[in-house]
């Protein structure tokens, strides 16, 4: 349990939700790199919006895989 809360602090941890992979939530460190104050931000919004088309779309296949 350690391990896994010392990696959400450090690290961009992120949830998206339906077939449209819009964010529902993300931890702390991944809105500061995003340089967004507070989760209302993130909510609705794609990996498209933040990062490159081709790793945009490579998070995207990633999870579409666990969702499938």
């Amino acid at each position: 349990a350690a391990i896994a809360r010392d990696a959400a602090e450090h690290e961009a941890v992120a949830s998206t939700a339906g077939r449209e992979l819009r964010y529902v939530l993300m931890n702390a460190k991944g809105l500061e790199i995003r340089d967004l104050r507070g989760g209302r931000e993130i909510k609705g919004r794609s990996a498209a919006e933040f990062f490159p088309p081709a790793l945009s779309a490579a998070f995207d296949a990633e999870d579409r895989a666990i969702m499938d």
